[in-house]
């Protein structure tokens, strides 16, 4: 039994979904991100796989003439050090979770104007990057059947996924079993997802989010609406692991992002939407620079990575 395991039995005897990818993910121990870079070994992001990619990005944020960069979860920088070689004396506030990929990134990223900071305590007029932030943020998971709302637990005696009853509904909840379309349903729900997004509107003066990950608009519902299914997600090594919740801290934990969520949130702080769509869709519409300044587009354009998985939401603030 992993020390993890133990930790688990020794502290619940059941738990949410939400706190369990928490521990899982973040423990400051043996969370998954926390121990060891999963980068490269267990899945790939578009950041690592083109200089094109990083490079169109850079131009992007150029072009926005704000006054700094904010970037959430970095990964390993490629991203940063493109939009630091054209933007070489614009301060670059990474806010990173995990010390360990903070070593990373400070071990390759030497220039005098990136920070390192838990949060930003005044608001700026910057360009604020998330990059597959939002899938890893720990959820709720939810079920609704026989008229009846269900959450989903997991028990620790034999980490299997038990149901309870949810007394008390969320209003964002109730009003989508109010204009359901089917009878049964899932659908995860992430708090946190709502709160970082306030985070960074209160950062701002003005500005604008770029936001990639995987997802769609779901209208709160998981494209997959058959209950038998599992919306959290496990990879390790590349592979898509089939049984994993008795292996916590073992693998990456993802989700399909309710990118209906993120606007609706956006919108009712009183900011405004400029742009969603497939991740390919974005580079070819409001970046130039494909054709222009990068060698290796056509490369890029044929990965497999900026097919319909992808999406970009790109939010703004005014002034």
């Amino acid at each position: 039994m992993t020390a993890l395991q133990h930790y688990f039995k020794d502290h619940f005897y059941s738990l949410s979904i939400e706190t369990y990818m928490e521990l899982a993910l973040f423990h400051p121990e043996y969370g998954f991100y926390i121990k060891s870079s999963p980068l490269n070994h267990d899945f790939s992001t578009p950041s690592l796989l083109s200089f094109a990619f990083n490079q169109s990005i850079a131009e992007w944020v150029k072009d926005q003439r704000l006054s700094c960069t904010i970037e959430y979860g970095a990964g390993q920088g490629e991203t940063a050090l493109e939009i630091l070689k054209i933007l070489p004396e614009q301060p670059y506030y990474f806010i990173e979770k995990s010390l360990y990929h903070q070593k990373i990134q400070q071990d390759r990223i030497k220039s005098l104007c990136a920070q390192w900071v838990n949060k930003i305590t005044k608001p700026l007029n910057a360009v604020v990057i998330l990059q597959e932030v939002f899938d890893c943020l720990p959820a709720r998971w939810f079920k609704y059947k026989n008229n009846k709302l269900l959450e989903m637990l997991i028990e620790t005696k034999n980490f299997t996924v038990i149901e309870q009853e949810v007394i008390n509904t969320p209003d964002r909840l109730l009003n989508l079993i109010n204009k359901k379309e089917k009878n049964e349903f899932q659908l995860m729900y992430a708090d946190l997802s709502i709160n970082l997004l306030k985070d960074i509107y209160d950062q701002l003066d003005c500005g604008v989010v770029f936001i990639l990950d995987y997802g769609d608009r779901t209208n709160g519902l998981l494209a997959s609406q058959s209950l038998v299914s599992t919306p959290i997600r496990a990879y390790k090594n590349h592979q898509q692991l089939i049984s994993f919740w008795d292996q916590p801290g073992f693998s990456d934990l993802t989700y399909d992002v309710d990118f209906d969520l993120l606007m609706e949130t956006w919108v009712a702080l009183k900011g405004s939407i400029l742009f969603y769509g497939p991740l390919n869709r974005f580079l070819i519409e409001k970046t130039i620079y494909l054709e222009k300044k990068c060698p290796r587009s056509n490369m890029f354009l044929d990965s497999r990575f900026l097919g319909e998985a992808f999406k970009v939401l790109i939010l703004e603030k005014k002034a």
